[in-house]
């Protein structure tokens, strides 16, 4: 598992760095960059990642910006925001940008070791409070009247979006609801029909971007 860590305060690049070298079993940190441009470079040379933990204050390109060019160029790897901005505008922007998570930077190196794997495992981490708010943000209502037609779920599959979208993985979501791993899927194939998605990611995008509130 490569992972890079790009973060222009070199006390917290250089600690998460460690943290995940030392403590997240089969990571390799291969890119530890302080400006977007450096880890653009490096991306374009063919060195490739599979997870990448970005600072969205860099001082020479927003980090958003950093996000959209390096899933242009890398539709399978995992891309945390990791910033001290909590705000709304900070996190949809990341998300719609092309992250997989979003983390604080107060977040417990716990937390750290466990937003990796769970990146990796093709989940969406978050800090507790972020995941909460992405998730009601899906059942918030919508400022305009949209020209399509409404996506209507069951509330079955309701409970499982709002569990995705906090970062649980399918087992997780079993686990919560008390039904089997295979009901789990059935469900989000059917989800995923209707919002016409193939990931979670995907889904989470889908109705940012259309502000569309699932009924």
């Amino acid at each position: 598992m490569r992972i890079w860590v790009i973060d222009d305060q070199e006390e917290i690049r250089d600690g998460v760095a460690s943290v995940i070298q030392q403590r997240v079993v089969g990571a390799q940190v291969t890119g530890v960059f302080a400006l977007g441009q450096d880890a653009l470079a490096a991306a374009a040379g063919s060195n490739a990642f599979d997870v990448a933990l970005i600072d969205l204050g860099l001082p020479d390109m927003a980090g958003t910006d950093l996000i959209r060019r390096l899933r242009a160029g890398n539709q399978d790897a995992a891309i945390i925001a990791f910033t001290v901005r909590f705000d709304d505008e900070a996190l949809f922007s990341a998300l719609r940008a092309g992250a997989s998570g979003y983390l604080t930077k107060d977040a417990p190196t716990e937390d750290i070791v466990h937003a990796v794997h769970t990146a990796a495992s093709g989940a969406a981490p978050f800090s507790p409070h972020i995941g909460r708010r992405v998730a009601a943000s899906f059942w918030s209502s919508p400022s305009e009247p949209k020209a399509t037609p409404p996506v209507v779920l069951t509330p079955r599959e309701r409970q499982i979006l709002d569990l995705l979208c906090t970062g649980a993985s399918y087992r997780d979501v079993g686990t919560a609801l008390g039904i089997t791993l295979g009901t789990v899927q059935t469900h989000v194939k059917n989800l995923y029909g209707k919002l016409g998605v193939c990931t979670k990611i995907e889904a989470m995008r889908w109705t940012l971007e259309t502000s569309a509130t699932p009924r």
